[in-house]
């Protein structure tokens, strides 16, 4: 992947992954089926939690990527979380492949974790961007006075 490529991935995370919340959605859903597992909690409907988050993980324009884009992602193990794998997920931990509610939130969990060690890789990637172009503009601004 190229410098170019890397820094439009940054914007594209900030864009389709931080500003359609989904790591806040995630969150949600994983509460709600974290106090399922909770002896003597009352358990209220997470229907609409997860419906918003496959709705919005769904909706993830994948196709905008490049290719190495996309491996970037898959290798950080955040394109598993978005996109119709990011649903089949979803879909397995809460119908298809239960074993319990607690496996199932300590999963979700674990993709949260990975969304935010990965939203910390991309400021990291992003602000070493912005000191590379600083370093690189401070010679031709002091050259122009």
């Amino acid at each position: 992947m190229n410098v170019s490529e890397l820094y439009d991935l940054t914007h594209w995370i900030t864009k389709e992954i931080e500003g359609t919340q989904i790591p806040q959605k995630y969150q949600a859903l994983q509460t709600i089926i974290q106090q399922h597992s909770q002896p003597n909690q009352q358990r209220q409907p997470f229907e609409s939690q997860k419906d918003d988050l496959i709705k919005t993980i769904r909706a993830v324009p994948l196709g905008q990527l490049t290719r190495d884009q996309i491996y970037f992602l898959s290798h950080l193990g955040i394109s598993e979380a978005v996109g119709e794998d990011g649903v089949t997920i979803i879909e397995d931990l809460l119908y298809k492949n239960v074993i319990d509610v607690a496996t199932s939130a300590t999963k979700l969990q674990q993709i949260i974790q990975k969304i935010r060690t990965f939203r910390v890789r991309v400021k990291i990637i992003y602000n070493i961007f912005l000191v590379v172009i600083i370093f690189t503009l401070t010679p031709i601004i002091i050259n122009l006075n």
